[in-house]
């Protein structure tokens, strides 16, 4: 027996959110994974659909997991991969700084 899945239609696009640049996540737990392409042209998309609904609410709730995804892939996406990159050049930087010994190549007097 299919369950019926209602949902606000106007608030669609505010309940999904990236989890990593290649991944959305709606508030009922469904996902939406970018395999190739961009969001902004998409090759192949794969959506996890958690409850089992009927094909047009399926539908519309991709649908308006692509479009959140076109509409905010450049600014959100960005940021969480600004953020994942800082995290690994501070983790990366500790680990330099932890384990090499620093040169330096300061000369303090001229030579002649």
């Amino acid at each position: 027996m299919l369950t019926k899945h209602t949902s606000n239609k106007s608030n669609d696009t505010q309940e999904w959110e990236f989890i990593k640049h290649e991944e959305l996540k709606h508030i009922d737990g469904h996902t939406l994974l970018l395999v190739s392409g961009s969001w902004q042209y998409p090759l192949e998309v794969t959506p996890v659909i958690v409850t089992e609904m009927p094909a047009v609410e399926t539908s519309r709730l991709i649908r308006s997991g692509m479009n959140f995804a076109r509409k905010n892939s450049l600014s959100k996406a960005s940021q969480l991969r600004q953020q994942q990159q800082t995290s690994k050049q501070t983790k990366t930087a500790r680990i330099t700084k932890n384990n090499r010994p620093v040169l330096s190549l300061k000369r303090t007097e001229e030579i002649s």
